[in-house]
């Protein structure tokens, strides 16, 4: 505990204690100029006098600088006698969990009848298995023989289901198209983040024909659209839908509805109507060539001229 005695080494350390304690930086200003006026008056005392300070009072000004070891605030390290305190702990707790058994040989004075050796280790007769196809061939077969029509024809879109994934986004959505006898409510979905809009859309149609909800869709995605609602479902009319290529996650809405387009009318093109001829008197047609022939040579005969 030397160093508690000098004076030096308390001067410093009571100012880096200032400086590393004080967020505002109003101490380090406050302190650097006495740093440094000190050491100008060191080093103006080193040229004055080349012997040694012993008698005299330490200069104060150039107390060696504090290398603190660690951060201030970030916590007190802790010794190598907390830490192997701790790693026994640990070992116990590890040691506590496993029962040892402690393995005697067989006395030869005691004697072990065959019927109790036989009921302790007796053999048992394990069955074995029958070889017969898996789950997944019986679920594939299954899904093989299934009738075309009441199969779901939304099956690729099953991909995107984000049930079991940790980047997922939870919609709730309306079905406007539904029967409203038979409306089982709102359909809620859970897609993955990566998918697009029109990915989501196959999704909910998957689920939609799913849950065996009336009337089937369109197996046609592109006459689907999603929108937004109002709290009660209502479709908001003053925003388009959704673009179809961006992807999902773009839009941070909880409840959307999905709306089938109708189909623009399909119009007959119209056909050409022709103008009604007029009947010409044959004697009429005949005079209107015969004068045009004559001014035609009329105007031969002026030209050779």
């Amino acid at each position: 505990m030397s160093t508690v005695d000098d004076p030096q080494f308390l001067l410093r350390h009571l100012r880096t204690c200032f400086i590393t304690s004080d967020d505002s930086g109003l101490c380090e200003q406050l302190v650097e100029p006495d740093l440094i006026r000190d050491d100008q008056r060191k080093r103006s005392n080193s040229r004055l006098s080349s012997n040694s300070h012993s008698g005299s009072e330490p200069d104060l000004g150039v107390s060696p600088d504090i290398q603190p070891e660690m951060d201030h605030g970030s916590g007190r390290i802790r010794s190598n006698t907390a830490m192997r305190i701790d790693k026994l702990k640990q070992e116990k707790m590890q040691r506590s969990k496993v029962k040892s058994i402690k393995w005697k040989q067989n006395d030869s004075n005691i004697q072990i009848d065959e019927d109790t050796l036989e009921e302790m280790f007796g053999r048992k007769q394990i069955k074995p298995k029958k070889a017969g196809p898996s789950a997944l061939t019986t679920l594939l077969k299954i899904s093989q023989s299934m009738d075309p029509k009441t199969a779901n024809p939304f099956e690729e879109y099953i991909k995107f289901n984000g049930e079991n994934h940790v980047n997922k986004k939870h919609i709730a959505i309306y079905m406007t198209m539904e029967d409203k006898t038979t409306s089982k409510g709102v359909l809620p979905i859970t897609v993955l983040t990566t998918a697009s809009v029109e990915q989501t859309i196959g999704l909910i149609c998957w689920k939609y024909t799913r849950e065996g909800r009336k009337p089937p869709l369109n197996k046609d995605l592109k006459l689907y659209s999603l929108h937004m609602t109002e709290d009660d479902g209502e479709v908001d009319q003053d925003f388009p839908a959704l673009a179809h290529k961006e992807p999902i996650s773009k839009f941070g809405f909880v409840r959307l509805a999905l709306v089938m387009q109708t189909p623009p009318p399909t119009s007959t093109p119209a056909k050409p109507q022709l103008r009604p001829t007029r009947s010409v008197d044959p004697n009429v047609l005949m005079r209107q060539r015969r004068a045009t022939a004559t001014a035609l040579d009329r105007n031969t005969q002026l030209v050779t001229m």
